[in-house]
C-alpha cells in the first residue's frame, strides 16, 4: 500500500492485541494492495499453483487487522476499503475454485463484506468453551447460518469441560455447538477422549446439511442478551 513497504498504520484495528509482545517494527506495517493489477496477477499465479497442489482450504487469521486498510493508499484510486478487503477472498475463490473451503476470522468488524467468497466465518476470539457469549455470537446469526455461510465458534476443549462440569458439561458443549453453530472444531484427538465422550460426540456428528439453523425464540424477551430457547422444526 502507498507503494511503501516501510509505512506504518496510524491506528490499526485490534492494536491492543498487537501490543502484547509483537515487535513494533513488524506490528503496524501496512498490508498488501489487493487493487494493484500486478500484485493481483501474482496472486492469481499463487492460487493456481496451490490448486494444482490439491489445497482443499485456507484459514485466514487476523484478516481484518492486516487486510482492512481503512487509510487507503490503493493503486485503484476509486477503490473502497471494503472492495480491497473483499478482493483478498475473491481472488482466492476464483483461483482455488468453488469447492475450496475458505475461512475468515472476522470478529473484529463482524461484517458481511466477504459473503459469497468464503465458506465459513469465525465469530469470536480464541476460546475453547461454549459459554453464552461464545454460542450467541453464532446463534444470533441463525438466519444466515448454514444459508449463506457456516459460522464457527472456535475449538472445543472436551477434557477441560469434563473437569469443570463432567459428562453433562461435555454433552451441553456438543449440543449447543450443534444447535447454534455450523462447525465443530475439537481441540482434542480421539485418542485422548473416553469411549463415552466419543459416543456423545457421535450424537451430533455429522452436522445436518439442511440450509437452516435453530431460531432463538426469546431473542427480544426479558432484556437478556443471550437466548435461552432455540427452535428447530
Amino acid at each position: 500500500l502507498f507503494n511503501d513497504p516501510t509505512r506504518q498504520i496510524k491506528d490499526p484495528i485490534g492494536k491492543r492485541w498487537w501490543e502484547r509482545g509483537w515487535p513494533a517494527a513488524e506490528r503496524d506495517l501496512v498490508g498488501y494492495d489487493f487493487t494493484d493489477p500486478d500484485f493481483l496477477k501474482h496472486m492469481r499465479k499463487v492460487y493456481a499453483n496451490l490448486k494444482e497442489a490439491g489445497l482443499a482450504g485456507i484459514f485466514y487469521d487476523y484478516p481484518k487487522i492486516t487486510g482492512w486498510c481503512h487509510e487507503g493508499g490503493f493503486e485503484d484510486a476509486k477503490a473502497t476499503t471494503a472492495f480491497a478487503y473483499r478482493n483478498i477472498f475473491k481472488v482466492a475463490r476464483e483461483g482455488l475454485g468453488q469447492s475450496a473451503l475458505l475461512q475468515e476470522r472476522a470478529y473484529y468488524l463482524g461484517s458481511d463484506v466477504s459473503l459469497g467468497t468464503v465458506a465459513s466465518q469465525r465469530t469470536i476470539w480464541d476460546n475453547t468453551m461454549w459459554a453464552p457469549p461464545v454460542i450467541s455470537r453464532a446463534g444470533l446469526r441463525w438466519y444466515k447460518n448454514r444459508v449463506i455461510m457456516n459460522y464457527d465458534t472456535d475449538g472445543k476443549q472436551v477434557l477441560d469441560e469434563f473437569k469443570r462440569n463432567g459428562r453433562d458439561g461435555v454433552r451441553a458443549m456438543f449440543t449447543m455447538t450443534y444447535v447454534a453453530s455450523a462447525r465443530m472444531l475439537i481441540a482434542n484427538s480421539f485418542s485422548q477422549m473416553t469411549p463415552e465422550m466419543l459416543h456423545d460426540l457421535s450424537r451430533v456428528i455429522p452436522f445436518h446439511a439442511a440450509p437452516q439453523s435453530a431460531r432463538p425464540l426469546d431473542l427480544f424477551a426479558g432484556g437478556n442478551p443471550y437466548p435461552h430457547v432455540y427452535d428447530f422444526r
